[in-house]
């Protein structure tokens, strides 16, 4: 039977719908939805002050929204108030969304790369097991953000290029720029690229509809945020100091220094990005080439650039634009352009086809890193064999269509089973510990709204649901990227509360704080805040301040 036969027509819109059904599964099974952790223990409390100005009375952090340029969240603001939707529902519906859409583009795009459908299934199997890319950066998240929320207009972008609609692909970008300018920018250096190598592209007339557009945006939008909120003053300086540089490399090396980065790790992104580029250097008879491999070049010349001014002469507004991250994207080019081939290789003879099958399941063995998930590994494994085995089959077309479903699903739930038994079970509220919550709640009932709350570093998000000002924790570092002042104040109170750099990472040593390091804290912040309290582990007393509350795991002091 002619495998592609198999993804004729009768049958192809089945096929999306289950794929796009099975990548929106398999992404929550093998990502379990997050609300509350990671990024947002920032960005929601920047939301929550956006919504209601006010809710943080003096907090170090909240003052840095100026310098968090996206207009992102000023959106999901509104849409909350508009639909009065609590914002833990209004984030998981926008993030599964978000992913819907951003596998229908992916499996689009390698659709229209290829002009396969079967092309599309191998894809989906890949970008499912898909790694953290150089840099450390996810594809897909956890939970929502405007890096995952407009992936899928980025792509939709991309597919507007291909089909030469350009003022349209520009202007789309455009409102990505707007949303999270970071990936605007990785996308319109790939379009650049593509532009300059194609020469249907490299007319006048359509470098100008393709660029002008995008361009005419970004750069307005970038300077009204610049004059309308930040200061200048206190944005990082263009050549970075030596204080400020070494803050990052302590908090954010892996994710910013590739001189500091693992190699045979990075020796095995690097061979999983430089795929794609090498195997579309033989796709002679692709209409696309000159598109991709212009895009994959200015990519890879913009991660030269970026290794240069940040290791051999660092550069502050290079560092900041954290350009490792643009290596996802030739990641996932890499990832359908894999599948393109093999979905060919599957086309040919029997010894061919055999060939082909051991090395998508191996290069499934080799792309996925975690040994904690190998029993649905396996099943999904298993799956993929059983459908390839049924293709090369006299088997008929519905058959091999319900069989393909019932594996799909099956591998799906026990994945999904395993993984969320392993992380606690699905939930689209807070994922934070219950302790931690239970704290926060006798917090946001008993405290003053203009209170100082001091928590154990490590621990973060407490502003979520404890709506209070806090000192500090080692997430908010994340902001003096953007901000020198606030990157020295940030590390100048991790140090107060017993944060050390030890080993090459930040360690807490919080629970050796004495009574005598809250009061001097205290003593130094006591005119902006009606109360001040500690936090702490149980085991961590404080005999001289009076205790208030205790839940087993945490209690609260009283410092002043």
């Amino acid at each position: 039977m002619d495998i592609n036969a198999i993804f004729s027509s009768r049958i192809k819109h089945s096929t999306h719908l289950l794929a796009l059904f099975g990548s929106l599964l398999f992404t929550l099974g093998l990502r379990p939805y997050s609300y509350g952790t990671d990024d947002q223990a920032i960005t929601v409390p920047f939301l929550m002050e956006k919504m209601l100005p006010g809710t943080f009375s003096n907090d170090a952090l909240i003052d840095q929204i100026p310098y968090y340029t996206s207009l992102f969240w000023d959106s999901i603001g509104i849409i909350a108030k508009v639909t009065g939707m609590q914002l833990e529902l209004l984030f998981f519906l926008l993030h599964s969304l978000a992913l819907y859409f951003t596998f229908y583009f992916i499996l689009s795009l390698s659709r229209i790369l290829f002009q396969s459908d079967l092309t599309q299934i191998l894809t989906l199997f890949l970008v499912v097991f898909f790694q953290r890319s150089l840099g450390g950066f996810e594809l897909i998240s956890q939970s929502l953000s405007n890096r995952i929320s407009t992936l899928p207009l980025a792509l939709f972008a991309l597919l507007l290029l291909l089909k030469k609609r350009l003022v349209a692909a520009s202007l789309i970008l455009s409102i990505v720029f707007i949303l999270h300018p970071l990936t605007g920018l990785y996308f319109w250096v790939f379009f650049l690229g593509s532009s300059l190598l194609d020469k249907n592209l490299r007319q006048m007339t359509k470098l100008l509809k393709l660029h002008a557009p995008f361009l005419i945006v970004a750069v307005s939008f970038a300077l009204i945020k610049m004059n309308a909120d930040a200061s200048p003053q206190a944005m990082v300086s263009f050549w970075a100091s030596e204080q400020w540089l070494e803050i990052q490399k302590m908090r954010s090396a892996h994710h910013l220094f590739p001189s500091t980065w693992n190699f045979m790790d990075t020796a095995h992104k690097m061979s999983i990005l430089l795929m794609g580029l090498i195997l579309w250097l033989t796709a002679k008879n692709n209409p696309y080439q000159k598109v991709m491999i212009g895009g994959y070049a200015a990519i890879i010349l913009l991660l030269i650039f970026n290794f240069i001014f940040t290791v051999v002469v660092p550069n502050s507004l290079v560092i900041q634009t954290t350009m490792m991250r643009a290596s996802t994207l030739l990641m996932l080019f890499s990832i359908i352009t894999t599948a393109g081939v093999f979905s060919e290789l599957l086309l040919k003879n029997n010894i061919t086809k055999s060939t082909a099958a051991s090395l998508l399941i191996f290069l499934i063995i080799y792309n996925y890193d975690s040994l904690n998930f190998i029993m649905p590994w396996v099943a999904l494994t298993w799956g993929l064999t059983i459908i390839l085995l049924l293709a090369y089959s006299k088997a008929k077309k519905k058959a091999l269509l319900i069989a393909s479903i019932v594996v799909l699903v099956l591998s799906t739930t026990a994945m999904s089973w395993h993984l969320n038994k392993i992380s606690g079970g699905f939930k689209i509220s807070s994922r934070q510990d219950g302790y931690w919550r239970d704290m926060q709640h006798y917090v946001k009932g008993h405290t003053d709204k203009e209170a100082l709350i001091i928590v154990p570093p490590e621990k973060s998000g407490f502003r979520i649901e404890g709506e209070r000002s806090i000192y500090g924790d080692l997430k908010d570092g994340t902001i003096g990227l953007f901000n020198e002042q606030y990157s020295m104040e940030w590390w100048q109170r991790m140090q107060q509360v017993g944060v050390k750099y030890e080993s090459g990472k930040l360690v807490s040593q919080y629970t050796t704080l004495k009574a005598d390091d809250f009061v001097q804290i205290s003593a130094k912040h006591k005119e902006k805040y009606t109360e001040i309290y500690a936090v702490t582990v149980s085991l961590h007393e404080i005999p001289e301040f009076p205790m208030l509350y205790d839940n087993g795991r945490f209690r609260i002091y009283r410092v002043l």
